[in-house]
Formats: structure tokens, sequence, C-alpha cells
């Protein structure tokens, strides 16, 4: 039979947490003959090769690929999987991502009750180590919305639970390497990117969410740590500014930017202030809960503001 969907697995030096990605994947309720899988290790110095290897010769009926990204960069990577993609579709996963085993079936149904061009779910999280008191299982997952549509214009995939048809990649140009992870390197925005290019070249085509169509998503221990999402979500800003710079940001003066930077982090000392002492307890039992769902937004808008003002 002729493949359909290619799943791809980047990774990087998580070979045990690949191990149980790559178990979930291979053990699909879809016909093994519909899809392959391929797994694109980014440079990883772990025992990564051997996993998949041993993958390989223990599951004989499944399509299952090795493939040495040696271009460091999960953009990279990701290129290199649609590259090496035999199927109509690519479906990109993370290997920290435990997969429901209905996924691929779902999928298909999707392909062929719409055909569309470009398509994901939501994403819910589990943990392998005990939860802070304050961290909520919202804090680690992702959903857009509960119906089935197109997404609208602001509204983006997600790294972990996406497909594309491969001819597309390959006509927007992949994913920008200047974006996204690289290495133990933290970078963001590239699907974003790359949805932004689809939209602005052809509109025509089809982005389509699905909440039945959804994995899960390890949160490990760092990311329950609040620094850890201060410093993640100054990032984020940073490079939400790279990707969505407007002309109105390129035409401001540079005493303007540095004016917003500076208000900014007065109006970020009062609202955490706030968010201390004087936060509604009852919708934020925790400080750390005002601090995440609040106080982190203008963090980003930090990040945003001074990647800007770099950039006059």
């Amino acid at each position: 039979m002729t493949i359909k969907i290619s799943v791809v697995i980047c990774t990087y030096n998580r070979c045990n947490l690949l191990s149980k990605a790559l178990e979930t994947v291979i053990n699909q309720s879809l016909s093994k003959d519909i899809f392959e899988i391929i797994v694109v290790d980014n440079n990883s110095s772990d025992n990564t090769k051997e996993i998949v290897e041993k993958s390989i010769k223990n599951n004989l009926d499944a399509s299952i690929r090795y493939i040495l990204e040696p271009n460091q960069g999960l953009s990279h990577a990701r290129n290199r999987g649609c590259k090496e993609a035999k199927g109509e579709y690519v479906a990109y996963t993370d290997d920290d991502c435990k997969i429901p085993a209905d996924w691929l079936t779902v999928a298909k149904n999707t392909i062929e009750k719409y055909s569309p061009d470009v398509f994901g779910g939501p994403y819910f999280a589990f943990y392998l180590s005990d939860k802070p008191k304050w961290f909520k299982d919202e804090y680690g997952s992702h959903v857009q919305c509960a119906e089935f549509r197109e997404l609208y214009s602001n509204e983006f995939l997600d790294g972990a639970n996406m497909f594309f048809r491969c001819s597309i990649l390959e006509e927007m140009g992949g994913f920008d390497p200047n974006l996204g992870m690289k290495g133990k390197t933290i970078g963001y925005g590239e699907e974003t990117a790359l949805l932004l290019t689809i939209r602005e070249r052809k509109p025509e085509y089809s982005i389509l969410y699905n909440p039945d169509l959804f994995v899960y998503h390890l949160v490990p221990a760092q990311k329950m740590n609040l620094a850890w999402n201060i410093k993640n979500k100054f990032k984020d800003g940073i490079f939400s500014a790279k990707i969505f710079a407007t002309s109105s940001q390129q035409n401001a003066s540079k005493f303007r930017a540095l004016l917003s930077g500076i208000i900014s982090v007065f109006y970020l000392l009062f609202d955490v202030t706030f968010g201390l002492c004087l936060r509604d307890r009852h919708k934020y039992p925790f400080y750390q809960n005002y601090l995440y769902e609040h106080s982190l937004r203008l963090i980003a808008k930090l990040g945003n503001s001074i990647q800007v003002l770099m950039n006059m």
C-alpha cells in the first residue's frame, strides 16, 4: 500500500524519552502499511542511534528509519524529515510525547473527509515527577477550541501535533532555520512563522483544527519552576518580535521604543508587588498562579520591546 503519512520525530540527547515516544507511535491502531516513522537525530551524543536501531530490529513489520541531521537546530531537523518523507502528509510530534493509539487513525479520517492542507490538534500535560501545588494541568496543555473548524488568523498549531502536505512544506521552503531550538539554546516561533507564510502566500489553503486529534506532552520538573517560566516567557517575547514585526514598530523612534520599555519595567514591578500582596486569593490561591497567569504576559511584552529596540 502507498504510504499516506510520514511521522517525523526530531530528537536531541533525550534517548530515554524518545524510546517511550517511539513505542507509542509504533503501536498505532492504523495499519503499518499506511504510515512510516522517521527519527531525525540532530547530533545527539547519547544512545539515540542505538535506541532507534533496536526499535527497528524489534519491529520488522513497521517502517522505521534513522536519519542523522548534522546541521544543529530543530528547523533543520524538521526540514530534513520532510525531505526524507515518502508520505503525502508529514506529521510532526516531539520526542517527549505520548501518542494515543488512534492518533493516526483520526488523522487519516480527517484527511479522507476534508483533504486539508495543514491540520493539527491539542496537547495535554503528563508528568514523570510530582507537581508543585500551584501548578495547574492547563499550564502544560494547549487547547485552541472545543470544536472542529478552520483556525482563525490569530491561531496557530503546536509543534508537537501538526500535519502538513509535504508539497506545501517544499513550496514554502520549510521551517526557518533562524528560529526554533538549537541544541540546548532556547528558541521558538518556527511553526508560527511557517503558518504566517502559508497564510500570506496561499490564503486559500486550509488550516484545520481537530480537538479529537490530541497527544500528551511531558511537563518536566524544570518547566514547573517559576524562574524557568520567567526566562522562557522573556525569550518568547523576543521571538514574537522577530516574527510579528510590523511596519509601525520598524518606523518607531528609538526614544519611543526605549520609553515603552521603561514603562513596561515599572508596570511589571507594580504588577508583581500587587500579585504578592493584594491579589484575589480565591482566583489566585498561590502567588505563583498570579505571576504565571498575569505577570508573565508583561515579561513577554518586555522581551518584545527590547527586541524591537535592538532591531532599530
